[in-house]
Order: structure tokens, then C-alpha cells, then sequence
């Protein structure tokens, strides 16, 4: 009887502080979730710099290969250098 008694004094301990543990349980699942929000937050305004700084080198690109090809059509390859303009 004795051992009994114990069980249920040790299962009615453990429900009474079943509530606890589970508002501890999804106070850590909600911190979780709004951590794991703030940081595709993050992210979004990671990609979004990446892809701006993606198009700006798209760009220097482009017109460095222009200043390029003018620069390559000017150069004046003849012997005679009176034929050049």
C-alpha cells in the first residue's frame, strides 16, 4: 500500500506541474518561431543588397566592354600612320 501511495503522490506531483512545463515548452517553441522570423528578415535584406550589388557589377561590366570595343575599333593598325584618322 505503501509503495502505491508513493505512485500516486509521485504521478499527482508530476500533473500538477505538467501545466508549467508546458507553458515553459511553448514559450520556448514561440521564441523560437520569432527568432527564426527576425532572421528571414535578416536574410531577405541580405539577398536583396546581394542582388543590387549584383546589378551594379552587371553594369560596370558593361560599360568597361564598351569603352573596350570603342578603344579596339579607334587603334589604327595600318604601317602608314597618314592613313589613320
Amino acid at each position: 500500500m505503501r509503495r502505491l501511495g508513493v505512485h500516486l503522490t509521485l504521478t499527482t506531483l508530476w500533473l500538477t506541474a505538467l501545466p508549467g512545463r508546458l507553458a515553459d515548452r511553448i514559450a520556448t517553441v514561440d521564441a523560437r518561431a520569432r527568432a527564426a522570423r527576425r532572421d528571414r528578415g535578416d536574410a531577405l535584406a541580405t539577398a536583396v543588397i546581394t542582388v543590387g550589388l549584383v546589378l551594379i557589377a552587371a553594369a560596370v561590366i558593361y560599360i568597361i566592354r564598351q569603352k573596350a570595343v570603342d578603344t579596339a575599333n579607334n587603334i589604327c593598325t595600318n604601317t602608314d600612320p597618314t592613313t589613320c584618322q
